[in-house]
C-alpha cells in the first residue's frame, strides 16, 4: 500500500497489525495492516529520534526532548499508556543508540553510556549494565551466538553493551589487570554487589532462567564469603511467614512467588543446595530445611 504525506518520512515502525511514520515535521502517522489511517496526524513531540514497535500492538516513541511515549491498543484502541522523561539517562552528551519495547511493554533505551529499562512502580530508569562491577569475580567480557540469547534477555541488554566495548581481546587483559590490583577485601564486596544487581536486573525483565541463575550464584557466593545476616535474610525472604507469623508481615504481604515460580521452591532447590558447600554453615541449613519439612 501506498499513502502520501505533507512531510518527508525520518522514521519507520510496525509490525503484521499496524504501522508508524515520524517525519521531519515531528507528525506521527499510524496505519492499520492495510494501510488505512487509524487516526489524524498527531504531534506528540517536536523531534522523534527514536521509535519502535513491538510484536504486539505498542510503539515506542522517543522524542529529542527526551520525552518518551509508549502507545499501546493498536490498532482498535489507541491510547498513551506512558509519558516519562528519559532526560536522566540521556544527559551530559549521552547518544541514544537503540530504543525498543521489552516483552512487559516497558521502554528499553541503550545509550553511549549503559542500557536503562523504565520500571513504572518506581517511576525511574533502571541501570540494566554491569560496568561499574569490572572488579568482580563474576564480570565477563565473552560475547555469546545470538541463538543463545534469545530467551535471556538480560544477558542480550549486557552483551549490546560489550559490543559497544574495545574488542573482547584487550578487554579481558584489562578486566585481568584490574582484578589483580584490586585488594581481595573489595573484590569479595563487588562479586556480592554484582550478582544482587543482577539478580534485580533479571527481575526487572521478568526474566525467570536469568533470575534462577544468578540466585544460585550469589547463594554459592554467600557461602563461601560465609555471609551469615545476608544467608539468613535471603532466606527469610524466601521462606516467607509460618504459621501464625502474618500478623508480622502486614506492613508487607509476603508474595509467594517470584516471576512464577514458588519462593519456597527456589529455597529448597536452589540456595540450600549452595549453602551446603560451606560446613560452617550446616546448622543454619537444617534449621531452614526443617522449618520447609514442618510446612
Amino acid at each position: 500500500w501506498s499513502a502520501a504525506l505533507a512531510s518527508a518520512a525520518a522514521l519507520l515502525a510496525g509490525n503484521s497489525s499496524f504501522s508508524a511514520v515520524a517525519c521531519v515535521d515531528g507528525g506521527l502517522h499510524l496505519f492499520s495492516a492495510a494501510g488505512r489511517r487509524l487516526l489524524p496526524e498527531l504531534r506528540p513531540c517536536d523531534c522523534p529520534v527514536a521509535l519502535a514497535a513491538d510484536l504486539d500492538q505498542s510503539l515506542l516513541l522517543v522524542g529529542a526532548d527526551g520525552e518518551v511515549r509508549v502507545f499501546t491498543g493498536f490498532p482498535h484502541a489507541p491510547r498513551c499508556a506512558l509519558h516519562c522523561s528519559a532526560c536522566g539517562v540521556l544527559l551530559g552528551g549521552r547518544a541514544l543508540l537503540h530504543a525498543s519495547l521489552l516483552a512487559g511493554g516497558q521502554p528499553l533505551l541503550v545509550t553511549s553510556a549503559g542500557s536503562y529499562a523504565y520500571d513504572e512502580s518506581l517511576r525511574s530508569w533502571m541501570c540494566l549494565g554491569d560496568d561499574s562491577f569490572r572488579g568482580s569475580s563474576f564480570c565477563s567480557t565473552m560475547v555469546h551466538p545470538q541463538r543463545r540469547l534469545d530467551a535471556l534477555p538480560l544477558a542480550t541488554v549486557q552483551q549490546q553493551a560489550r559490543a559497544r566495548s574495545p574488542p573482547s581481546a584487550a578487554m579481558a587483559a584489562t578486566l585481568a589487570a584490574s582484578l589483580s590490583s584490586i585488594p581481595v577485601a573489595r573484590q569479595r564486596l563487588l562479586s556480592v554487589g554484582h550478582l544482587e544487581h543482577q539478580m534485580g536486573a533479571a527481575k526487572a525483565l521478568r526474566s525467570a532462567a536469568e533470575y534462577r541463575h544468578w540466585l544460585r550464584s550469589y547463594s554459592v557466593e554467600l557461602a563461601k564469603q560465609q555471609a551469615v545476616r545476608k544467608v539468613r535474610e535471603l532466606c527469610d525472604e524466601l521462606l516467607g511467614p509460618l504459621a501464625g507469623e502474618s500478623a508480622l508481615h502486614a506492613a508487607a504481604p509476603w508474595e509467594p512467588r517470584e516471576l512464577g515460580v514458588c519462593k519456597r521452591e527456589l529455597l529448597r532447590e536452589v540456595v540450600l543446595p549452595a549453602l551446603a558447600s560451606n560446613r560452617a554453615l550446616q546448622r543454619i541449613l537444617s534449621e531452614y530445611v526443617e522449618m520447609l519439612d514442618a510446612i
